[in-house]
């Protein structure tokens, strides 16, 4: 006859806790640095997101001219307006969030800075 006790019910392996100690450097942080860290983290994934659809909402208009039979008016402004545009608009939104991620790098660099400055 078959064992019957749920995988839950079986014993697992033995976990024993292990003691550790490890230096870390810590860093005074206003809450005006904090608030524009948080803003800067959010704008990053914003701006990246954004270029992300934009970028796939160009495949995306490709796929479709690529695989249209003939182009209508309205195809003919997607094709020519719209795809470009949406490339354009990926482009400028991940410049965008690399300048957040630039700017969140400097900020950290200035509390690092003007933390070991003082201590």
């Amino acid at each position: 006859m078959a064992d019957k006790t749920s995988i839950f019910e079986q014993a697992g392996p033995t976990v024993q806790i292990a003691q550790s100690v490890r230096e870390m450097k810590c860093y005074t942080v206003t809450d005006g640095e904090l608030l524009s860290l948080s803003l800067a983290n959010g704008l990053a994934v914003l701006f990246f997101s954004l270029a992300s659809a934009c970028a796939t909402f160009g495949v995306d208009l490709v796929k479709d001219i690529a695989l249209s039979p003939e182009l209508t008016s309205d195809g003919m402004t997607f094709d020519h307006i719209i795809k470009p545009t949406s490339f354009i608009l990926a482009f400028v939104f991940c410049l965008a969030g690399v300048g957040a991620v630039l700017w969140r790098r400097s900020m950290i660099g200035v509390i690092k800075r003007e933390s070991s400055s003082s201590g």
